[in-house]
């Protein structure tokens, strides 16, 4: 396994613990929400008439639960913000495989492209010896040696084409 799978399967991990936190905070979030409404509930019939030793606790209670929700907000920002660099990272990696796999495509491409090029070169090469060989008019040890390398130069052709290549 390459540090790359490592760190990718590290930032999934990471991931998955991250939105498992979150989801806790966002409970916790709403159960505080509720506990504010049921305060509010509490001091809204009074208008502003509520005695002080009842108000003043209640006062504090939602003080806390406002702090704590604001603490939760940053909390859940900082989440967000890590979760958005780990999907960067991720989009990042995925990029980079694609654009790996391409070049790879391409030089399987272009190494393609040459060989069938020299291909053609041996096609080429051997239709000419096979063109000289056959020709009546040339000297017949030239024509003879044409000829041999014919026979020798199609061997290297099949091994190249994996097919026969008789003419």
């Amino acid at each position: 396994m390459s540090d790359e799978q490592i760190d990718l399967t590290e930032l999934v991990k990471e991931n998955s613990e991250l939105l498992q936190r979150r989801v806790g905070l966002c409970n916790e979030k709403a159960a505080n929400a509720q506990k504010l409404t049921d305060i509010a509930a509490k001091i809204r019939p009074y208008a502003g008439r509520m005695p002080s030793n009842k108000f003043v606790p209640l006062w504090a209670d939602r003080r806390e639960l406002v702090d704590r929700n604001l603490a939760l907000d940053a909390e859940m920002q900082a989440i967000k913000n890590r979760l958005r660099e780990i999907a960067d990272l991720r989009d990042l990696h995925r990029k980079s495989q694609k654009a790996e796999e391409r070049s790879i495509a391409a030089k399987t491409d272009l190494d393609s492209q040459v060989l069938l090029n020299h291909l053609r070169a041996l096609f080429a090469l051997r239709k000419h010896y096979q063109d000289f060989a056959a020709d009546a008019t040339r000297v017949a040890s030239m024509r003879q040696m044409a000829a041999e390398f014919v026979v020798r130069l199609n061997p290297v052709i099949e091994s190249a084409t994996g097919v026969g290549a008789s003419a």
